[in-house]
């Protein structure tokens, strides 16, 4: 949120947004290398190294990801362009994802020497590949900077203030359920995540697909198609989108993969190919989830101009980011609490009792997170008569206050919180 704050407060010739990436990309590299770089000291000393670097890694990271969000909002006042975009942006960030978890250990041996079993160098294949992605990393994002544009101006608003803003977005009705949207999916998504390497240790122990009866290499597969699938559901975002419209087309999919997340409960080592089966499909339907929800804010950014005569961006994609982060968290948690709940023994032959809660981990947990999820998600009052209106009223008071300068770009500007007033009748 601290990030958000200051970035709705920058103006500089680039913009509010972007120049975070111009100078924040080096050394985000910078600490990415060093955080899995191994130094030459002793056990303290380098616990204290490997926490110090990856809060910083961390921190740098925010500063540059919140505005790298935030452009959603500011990129095009138009929604459906907006959806467009999100899809965009997932179709790469799944992508990179699963190039990551393909190559990352490949690599590690290739510029490690080799494996680590064979005489190969493991911290210095860690080291090496960060070098790589880092650059990558800081390639990808200076072209971002290059090839973007911020479109829509905030207003020079005196009377802002930091109290006014939180102020603002707590009273926001839309941004609150997206918040508490954010970190249900995020707790159900890593609970689930967390406990399929459960599922696939004890609850389908043996099973046998394609050849393959090592437990790690179908899990590995099972994640990977999985994920590769997700991609594929991004892809058809704006179809989904044209066809039940944003809000309709969420509660689609969500109350769908709920409902398919529940057969789980009932699957075992002869029933392995319905696993990979309904994995596919889960991961399918709920891949347009994400661009949807950060498209989505986008609109609760507008939504709050509209209400308040005042836009700040980055707080309401920051808050968004803050709730996801609160939902992992809590979602790693809620993992290892429900395991110990349902008798978990690491590393032992497991109860009855404990294979029947396993199972409920990855099948009626999801189900009902999600079944919340839907509940709370009808009280989101964004649909499309709303945003068609929201959309064309600011157009009008854009156009009323004619074109401004905002860094590199001539874009339009907000109204004054008098005008927002006198406009709206």
């Amino acid at each position: 949120p601290l990030t958000g704050l200051v970035a709705d407060r920058t103006h500089s010739r680039f913009g509010s947004f972007r120049p975070y990436w111009l100078y924040g990309a080096a050394p985000l590299a910078f600490f990415g290398v060093l955080t899995w770089t191994v130094p030459d000291l002793s056990g303290g000393a380098r616990l204290v190294y490997a926490y110090v670097t990856y809060i910083t890694l961390m921190v740098v990271y925010t500063i540059v990801n919140i505005p790298y969000s935030a452009l959603m909002g500011v990129v095009s006042e138009d929604p459906d362009e907006r959806t467009r975009l999100s899809s965009a942006r997932f179709v790469g960030a799944f992508a990179a994802g699963l190039l990551v978890q393909f190559a990352t250990l490949r690599l590690v041996d290739a510029l490690g020497g080799g494996p680590a079993a064979a005489g190969g160098d493991a911290a210095r294949g860690w080291s090496r590949t960060m070098i790589l992605y880092g650059a990558l990393g800081a390639i990808c994002t200076w072209i971002c900077f290059f090839t973007t544009k911020e479109r829509i101006a905030p207003v020079r608003d005196e009377q802002s203030s930091v109290g006014r803003d939180l102020s603002d977005l707590f009273s926001n009705p839309a941004w609150r359920v997206l918040a508490g949207l954010g970190v249900l999916i995020i707790t159900n998504f890593t609970i689930r995540g967390a406990t399929f390497a459960y599922y696939f240790k004890y609850n389908v122990a043996g099973a046998e697909l394609f050849g393959m009866r090592d437990t790690a290499s179908l899990l590995g597969w099972f994640l990977t198609i999985g994920g590769a699938c997700g991609l594929l559901g991004v892809v058809f975002t704006e179809r989904v989108t044209r066809l039940f419209g944003k809000k309709n087309a969420y509660l689609v999919l969500m109350a769908t993969g709920s409902l398919l997340s529940v057969p789980f409960v009932w699957l075992d080592a002869s029933r392995i190919g319905w696993a990979f089966a309904l994995n596919i499909v889960v991961n399918f339907v709920l891949g347009p989830t994400a661009p949807l929800l950060f498209s989505m804010y986008g609109d609760v950014a507008d939504y709050a101009e509209w209400r308040n005569g005042r836009r700040a961006t980055a707080l309401v994609f920051a808050g968004a980011m803050f709730s996801l982060k609160l939902g992992g968290a809590l979602g790693g948690f809620c993992a290892g609490f429900l395991l110990d709940f349902v008798g978990y023994v690491p590393n032992a032959v497991q109860s009855t009792g404990a294979l029947a809660g396993i199972a409920g981990l990855v099948s009626w947990v999801p189900a009902l997170i999600g079944a919340a999820s839907l509940v709370l998600f009808l009280r989101y009052p964004l649909d499309g008569a709303t945003m068609q209106r929201v959309t064309r009223e600011l157009a009008e008071r854009r156009r009323a206050r004619g074109p401004v300068s905002l860094g590199d770009d001539t874009v339009a500007t907000l109204p004054r919180p008098e005008l927002s007033m006198v406009e709206s009748g």
